[in-house]
């Protein structure tokens, strides 16, 4: 789980590991020692400080916890407009290379889904994956909806100098802007 990092300012380098099994400390050593490049992305939002979580003041109760934050969980709280800000976002990765996107589409498909596409290249020296997130924001719902919402997402493997396109489907079934493609696609 996140855990709250007062010493951060202090530390000159942090690694994360999640879900650790048999080989969990030579995955960490081929890390720290550049054999293999980290390229993963945060599954969970840290906090700069633990009251920042809208569940704080309900949660940990000696006998009822209370879960209060509605929608408003994880990235879907953090980082929005006058919201507090994260230490490290949703999503959020570091690599030992650079990655540059560009040339993104965004086409309609004939099932009122989107097929989002974009390059990505790899302008560092070092070989690595970097995945490619898709978030929408409804501009019409009647009910109150996250600020955005991570939709779809696909992750690439380059090698330097490599671009790749990376392509991510929508489907209608499963995304926020259903109605909204629906009734400006009928009339």
């Amino acid at each position: 789980m996140p855990v709250e990092m007062p010493w951060i300012s202090e530390a000159s380098t942090i690694v994360q590991a999640f879900f650790g099994g048999n080989e969990t400390g030579n995955a960490i050593a081929d890390v720290l020692f550049g054999k293999i490049n980290p390229s993963s992305k945060l599954p969970v939002t840290f906090p700069a400080k633990l009251e920042d979580f809208p569940s704080h003041e309900g949660f940990g109760q000696a006998i009822d916890t209370i879960y209060n934050e509605g929608i408003k969980v994880g990235y879907r709280y953090f980082d929005r407009a006058g919201g507090p800000r994260s230490l490290f976002p949703f999503g959020f990765g570091l690599s030992y290379t650079e990655f540059r996107f560009g040339n993104l589409t965004v086409k309609p498909t004939a099932d009122y889904g989107a097929s989002v596409e974009v390059d990505v290249t790899n302008v560092g020296q070092v070989a690595g994956g970097e995945a490619v997130q898709v978030y929408v924001h409804d501009v019409s719902a009647r009910v109150e909806r996250p600020e955005v919402e991570l939709k779809g997402f696909t992750k690439v493997f380059l090698e330097p100098g490599e671009t790749k396109r990376a392509k991510v489907s929508l489907d209608v079934r499963f995304n926020s802007f259903a109605h909204t493609l629906r009734t400006h696609s009928l009339t």
